[in-house]
């Protein structure tokens, strides 16, 4: 089933499948801003990634001498949720998925994930989008989490007359992007560092730039990322500050671009499957929970 939750310029609409932001219309500019989910394309639209971002190589990871399967960016973004909460005058909804035996089979901690979707007020042009990790196991608990949230471009305009403008922090732009791709089994490739020369903290969409998938930036180089339209304005932002990592990709860029914020990344090459040892992996201590929060400004 479907949540909505609508103020004066946005109607946002949200999933009890995988607690997805699915539609957010801009009553201003009378458009959809969010991916349609095209399956022929890429069918989703802005899915939670938990517990784990990216792939796991081989499809497998191991924790305490047991083998685990795992799928591409954890199972969360497939399940249903439970609704908990449409906050008062619709500004707000939350939905909660909880730890199954079938959750144990594959993922093995006991836990309760909260997605909360809201405006700050009637007058907003921004949806928050917060992520409550509860570890209800008696043993710390091993994950990770990030947003998937793929856009639309301005109507009328070619894509690569658009760019994207980065923040490092507050007021300060970044010079040069430096990320990673992926190889050909979806792990990260950390031998070669690449490197994108910004002009003015923007750099320019291209049509070929995601032929080799995402580009994995680690480093907190992200505070806050914007997609500039033809004229160099602000089309969409996001804010996520503190975030350490983020994914910028698109199955096809004339379509859409996904901006993502991450606390978590795929496996690098030659990992040994061991969760323990998986690069930017979160903990959380048994009974404790721990808040995150990104901010997209339409």
């Amino acid at each position: 089933m479907n949540r909505t939750i609508e103020n004066n310029n946005l109607k946002v609409t949200v999933s009890d499948s995988g607690a997805e932001l699915v539609s957010v219309w801009d009553k201003k500019r009378n458009v959809e801003r969010i991916w349609r989910g095209d399956a022929d394309v890429w069918g989703r639209h802005a899915p939670v990634l938990f517990p784990f971002v990216g792939k796991v190589a081989d499809g497998k990871y191991s924790y305490k001498g047991r083998e685990y399967k795992m799928t591409s960016h954890g199972f969360a973004r497939d399940k249903e949720f439970e609704l908990v909460d449409i906050g008062e005058d619709s500004m707000s909804v939350t939905h909660v998925l909880r730890w199954s035996e079938e959750s144990l089979a594959i993922y093995p901690f006991k836990f309760a994930l909260y997605v909360k979707h809201s405006f700050a007020d009637k007058n907003s042009s921004s949806v928050n989008v917060e992520w409550k990790v509860v570890n209800e196991d008696d043993q710390t608990m091993i994950y990770g989490i990030g947003g998937h949230p793929a856009f639309t471009f301005p109507e009328g305009v070619r894509v690569t007359d658009c760019s994207i403008k980065i923040q490092k922090n507050i007021g300060g732009t970044l010079n040069t992007l430096k990320y990673y791709l992926l190889d050909t089994a979806g792990c990260i490739d950390m031998s070669e560092q690449h490197e994108t020369a910004m002009d003015n903290g923007c750099m320019p969409i291209t049509e070929n730039m995601f032929d080799k998938d995402a580009l994995i930036v680690l480093d907190n180089q992200i505070n806050r990322i914007a997609l500039i339209d033809e004229k160099g304005s602000e089309y969409v932002s996001i804010d996520c500050a503190d975030f350490p990592y983020f994914g910028i990709w698109s199955k096809k860029v004339d379509e859409f671009i996904c901006l993502e914020p991450w606390y978590g990344i795929a496996d690098v090459t030659g990992h040994d499957g061991n969760l323990e040892k998986k690069a930017g992996i979160q903990s959380l201590e048994a009974g404790s929970f721990r808040e995150y929060k990104y901010t997209i400004n339409f």
